[in-house]
């Protein structure tokens, strides 16, 4: 014998009290619970606003333009505090093996890892080959 019930639901709906700006994001969940703006956040500024992961979101009162304290990448590529993104001071673009070193020249290739462990440059200019491994250790 099999029984049927009959679920009688009653749905109402109400307006709500406060009202959120979609245009500043103020109080307004865009994406996900990780990536939601903070409520009274300056989207324009990054203040307080995480795009991305939780490990690619922009400081509080950090400028997003000059790249100050700002992760854009994964956590071995986000650039450090105070750092300076235009001129590559301690700034990880790739992996931790191609990384520059804290205050070295990437234009000169002064102390950066461009390719593996066994390739990279050892704090010499890149441009003249000194002390460079091109290839593997046994070629």
């Amino acid at each position: 014998m099999s029984a049927n019930r009959k679920f009688d639901q009653t749905v109402e709906t109400t307006t709500s009290g406060a009202f959120a700006s979609l245009h500043d994001g103020d109080a307004t969940g865009l994406f996900t619970s990780s990536m939601s703006p903070v409520a009274e956040a300056d989207a324009g500024l990054g203040e307080g606003v995480e795009m991305f992961t939780s490990s690619m979101a922009p400081l509080t009162v950090a400028e997003a333009g000059a790249g100050d304290a700002t992760g854009l990448f994964t956590s071995s590529m986000a650039p450090v505090a105070s750092a300076r993104t235009e001129t590559g001071d301690a700034v990880e673009l790739f992996t931790s093996s191609m990384a520059p070193v804290t205050a070295s020249a990437a234009e000169t290739g002064e102390a950066v890892g461009a390719f593996t462990s066994s390739m990279s440059p050892r704090a010499v200019t890149a441009e003249e080959g000194d002390g460079c491994e091109m290839f593997t250790s046994s070629m």
